[in-house]
């Protein structure tokens, strides 16, 4: 506070008022080491509004976070900060849906390159007319399955999230008329790969699966190079 011109009473308020504002007055004699890391994220953005800034940038801020402390965090960003407070924000995340629930306005970054930007419903009629195919297989899972699929004029974009020890995967596919190939992407699934698909849903489109579509691959694909802004 101090390097902003807070000093004396004014300084204690202010620093008492964000307590207040974070959830954590009542926390406000304890040591920060003992503090969860929803705590300290929260003591984190606090700090940031010492000198109550019009514009806020927040770098990850629910990274590492359980689901629980994540909600509570984008949950003060999004009525606190952004409704209450009108503060900009600029953020970064990994998250599509944290970006679409807290974005107004979207740019996708995809190895240091802005691939798309827009609001999310503007983002996400890009994939209005795709389907969304997610499919349940299991049996030798390897990263084979990607590079077939994309090899297929049937599918422009595809994920493969690997479970229980690489036994199950499910399979996230973007295609055009997803009803009408289902059956080819199945045989092709069965035939070639050797698996056994136990599931087939059709999804409706999100953000993720337009980064899918503008990348052709997810976003755990690829590292740490990929952002929503």
């Amino acid at each position: 506070g101090h390097l902003y011109g807070l000093s004396g009473q004014k300084l204690k308020d202010r620093i008492n008022e964000l307590l207040k504002i974070v959830g954590l007055e009542d926390q406000k004699d304890n040591l920060v080491r003992r503090f969860s890391l929803g705590m300290r994220q929260k003591l984190a953005i606090a700090k940031a509004l010492i000198h109550d800034p019009p514009v806020l940038i927040l770098d990850e801020p629910t990274i590492g976070l359980d689901p629980n402390a994540a909600l509570s965090v984008r949950t003060f960003i999004k009525e606190t900060l952004s409704r209450e407070q009108g503060k900009t924000i600029l953020l970064t995340t990994h998250y599509m849906y944290e970006a679409d629930y807290l974005c107004d306005r979207i740019a996708i970054i995809d190895k240091g390159q802005i691939i798309a930007k827009g609001t999310p419903d503007e983002l996400k009629k890009r994939v209005q007319d795709d389907t969304i195919i997610e499919m349940m297989v299991v049996g030798n899972i390897t990263h084979e399955i990607e590079s077939v699929l994309r090899s297929t004029e049937l599918i422009h974009g595809v994920t493969l999230e690997v479970k229980n020890g690489g036994n199950q995967a499910t399979i996230r596919a973007v295609s055009k008329n997803g009803e009408e190939t289902i059956p080819e992407i199945v045989d092709l699934i069965v035939r070639r790969l050797g698996l056994k698909v136990y599931g087939v849903n059709l999804q409706t489109p999100t953000l993720e699966d337009v980064f899918i579509k503008l990348t052709g691959k997810g976003l755990k694909n690829g590292g740490g190079n990929h952002n929503a802004l």
